[in-house]
């Protein structure tokens, strides 16, 4: 009994991180737009956090889709552990890469090189 609850607590699982933060994306395009200094790695955010909560739930649904019709493959069997791993660590990643590339999109580009000399005063 505890198993399947908790098969089904995964199954089911909203992520709510990926919720919070593509909700604060879109606050900070609605309320400060000016604090987006890449607009290409904001949009990329955007759509990693979304996809975050999208892909996890398909991918779930279409292991149990094949589970279900396969004759010889049981889901408890050894070759079904890769793709179940796979599924589950799917969200955590396209969260993590929405979150970096979130603040990449953010932060100023840092300038390489020699720091360019102040400029002198004409009767100095």
């Amino acid at each position: 009994m505890g198993q399947e609850m908790l098969f089904l607590q995964q199954y089911f699982a909203v992520p709510w991180a990926a919720i919070a933060l593509l909700v604060c994306l879109f606050l900070t395009l609605v309320l400060r737009p000016e604090r987006i200094l890449h607009r290409g790695m904001f949009q990329a955010a955007c759509w990693l956090l979304a996809l975050s909560i999208i892909v996890p739930a398909a991918l779930n649904a279409l292991v149990m889709l094949v589970s279900l019709t396969a004759q010889n493959l049981r889901p408890g069997r050894t070759e079904w552990m890769g793709l179940v791993s796979l599924v589950h660590s799917s969200g955590p990643v396209l969260i993590g890469l929405g979150v970096l590339f979130g603040l990449l999109a953010l932060v100023p580009r840092w300038t390489s090189g020699t720091p360019q000399q102040p400029t002198r005063h004409p009767l100095e």
